[in-house]
């Protein structure tokens, strides 16, 4: 499962919208380029709420981008012991 964070105008627009088109890129890695995910995330919206199926898509308004990031790295650090065993 993957969701889109919106972090903002200025960060989605600096990151070529990989946070808040991560869907997109997940889903059609191979054919949308970074130019266009902005347009195909609303296009995707869209076609989800025509369909009534737009419980599908996730998205998580994150304003604080440093915030996240320190909490993600807080909240998932693991590491690889000496078994080969991933532990939190």
């Amino acid at each position: 499962e993957t969701v889109d964070r919106d972090y903002g105008k200025w960060i989605n627009c600096m990151s070529h919208h990989m946070m808040d088109g991560h869907l997109i890129h997940h889903l059609f890695f191979t054919n949308v380029p970074h130019y266009r995910l902005e347009e195909s995330t609303v296009a995707l919206r869209e076609g989800l709420d025509k369909t009534g199926q737009s419980h599908f898509y996730k998205r998580i308004d994150t304003p604080c981008f440093a915030q996240e990031i320190v909490k993600q790295f807080h909240d998932n650090w693991f590491f690889i012991n000496k078994y080969q065993v991933v532990q939190k």
